[in-house]
């Protein structure tokens, strides 16, 4: 009886403070992890814009002023003919100025439609991992006519850094500013996950992957190290940093390489699901320039004009290797150092991603 009571006290408050100028926030009755983060994020900012707590309901509204989130029955209703969104695209629309659908795809776009109807509408600002900007008002409203609807116009969207604010503060801010590649660093849980960000890049890493291809090889698989006239032998790498690097006109190299990376690719869909899983997988020299010497390898140095065109021809052929089985992932080399120089009579193959470090 108690019980029954306190629930009738706090549906009064909640429909008396709707009526004072306060905005319903309505998930469906089953809410996704993102749709509960986006009223959440609305829920928040609009205490500090307003100074007031704004409830978050699920199923039916209580007021007049109602904000659905998602998938909530009434936005199909009031969107008549629902699309399917992709996973980072977002719809805010309005039906008059008392009721504001924000939906989008899964996981981020109905969270990147609560941020930009916070920032577009209200203001707000995510200024860096301390400071949030959020201009006062009495209550929240949006023009009766307004509607937000997009995607981010870059796949991968990251700022790498390892300075500033500790892990959970600097992955909120990033995620909050629609950042979603965070370079070496694995999302599988916190600030960032909760706001949708899965991880764009696959195992081993983001940078200087070849040695993580080759630390298992034994004894028996020298010869596929890069060889060196000047020290006349074969330079395995002990670490990302050399000292050596691979053959990479030896077809056993290739062999050995496509094998680990479909072992990479079947591991990161098993830890993270065939939904969201990694999509650029980063093939790269370790961080040295003991290129192979070896007579083939030369062959392709003098065939193409630079190292950058010997990596490609390899990286190209992992990648026809892989698109069969794999047509939506990507495969990422760097033109740095040795390999920055533009190569003559080869391109990326379209699976291929060329990344630019301007260094040396």
């Amino acid at each position: 009886m108690l019980k029954n009571k306190r629930c009738l006290i706090l549906s009064a408050i909640l429909f008396c403070g709707m009526l004072n100028g306060e905005v319903g926030i309505i998930l469906p009755e089953h809410p996704t992890q993102p749709e509960e983060m986006a009223a959440q994020e609305l829920s928040e900012h609009f205490e500090l814009v307003t100074g007031k707590k704004h409830p978050v309901t699920r199923g039916d509204a209580k007021g007049k002023r109602n904000i659905y989130i998602g998938n909530h029955p009434k936005v199909a209703e009031l969107l008549k003919e629902p699309k399917a969104f992709e996973k980072e695209e977002w719809l805010v629309q309005a039906f008059g100025g008392d009721t504001l659908v924000i939906t989008g795809g899964t996981p981020r776009g109905v969270i990147y439609g609560a941020c930009e109807f916070l920032e577009n509408s209200l203001g707000i600002l995510w200024l860096d991992e301390w400071s949030t900007f959020a201009p006062h008002a009495d209550r929240i409203e949006w023009k009766p006519d307004l509607k937000y609807a997009g995607k981010p116009s870059f796949p991968a969207r990251g700022v790498y850094t390892s300075k500033g604010a500790e892990c959970a503060l600097r992955h909120k801010f990033l995620a909050r500013n629609r950042m979603n590649h965070f370079h070496d660093e694995k999302i599988t849980e916190g600030e960032a996950w909760n706001r949708g960000v899965r991880n764009v890049v696959g195992s081993p890493r983001a940078c200087h992957t070849f040695y993580n291809y080759t630390k298992d090889w034994g004894a028996d698989r020298e010869k596929l190290f890069s060889w060196s006239d000047g020290r006349k032998k074969h330079l395995r790498a002990v670490s990302a940093y050399g000292p050596g690097q691979v053959c990479m006109s030896n077809p056993e190299t290739i062999r050995l390489f496509t094998e680990q990376l479909r072992n990479y690719i079947l591991s990161d869909r098993e830890r993270f699901g065939e939904n969201c899983p990694p999509w650029i997988y980063v093939v790269s020299p370790n961080n040295n320039s003991a290129y192979c010497e070896c007579e083939s390898c030369r062959e392709l140095l003098k065939k193409y004009g630079s190292q950058s065109g010997a990596l490609l021809s390899f990286v190209n052929t992992l990648a026809q290797n892989m698109e069969k089985e794999f047509p939506d992932v990507k495969l990422m080399t760097t033109a740095y150092v040795s390999t920055k120089d533009t190569p003559k009579g080869i391109v990326p193959h379209k699976n291929v991603l060329i990344q630019i470090a301007l260094l040396g």
